[in-house]
């Protein structure tokens, strides 16, 4: 719910530097899973950086990346590999939580050196 209603803000023309937007599950509809709720992102104007696990339950990574395809060039597609919905990765892949978490800080927006990256200390 706050995903739609940031991007709807934004859309709107409410003043904002960008959007980071974790863990989008607009592209699984319940009953129709081939579907992609995509039209409240096509009116973003500031930079997006969408953040989604590659497992992710909620979120199919081939209707997502067509949605993505149609929006703007402010938008960034960012997939977590081997992350769930909650950016959890299984033991057996070899990474932990913490590194994906370390993933999820956004990198420096082009012409945006007062905006770095977050990182954990």
């Amino acid at each position: 719910m706050e995903v739609a209603l940031a991007s709807m803000l934004a859309a709107d023309g409410f003043a904002c530097d960008g959007l980071l937007l974790p863990r989008v599950s607009a592209c699984i509809r319940p009953g129709n899973p081939t579907s992609c709720a995509s039209p409240i992102w096509s009116g973003s104007r500031p930079p997006v950086l969408c953040l989604n696990g590659t497992r992710d339950a909620l979120c199919d990574q081939q209707l997502m990346t067509r949605a993505v395809a149609r929006l703007t060039d402010v938008w960034t597609m960012h997939w977590l590999q081997g992350a769930d919905h909650s950016f959890h990765v299984l033991k057996s892949s070899g990474r932990t939580d913490a590194d994906v978490l370390d993933e999820t800080a956004p990198p420096t927006p082009p012409g945006r050196p007062d905006c770095g990256a977050l990182r954990r200390d």
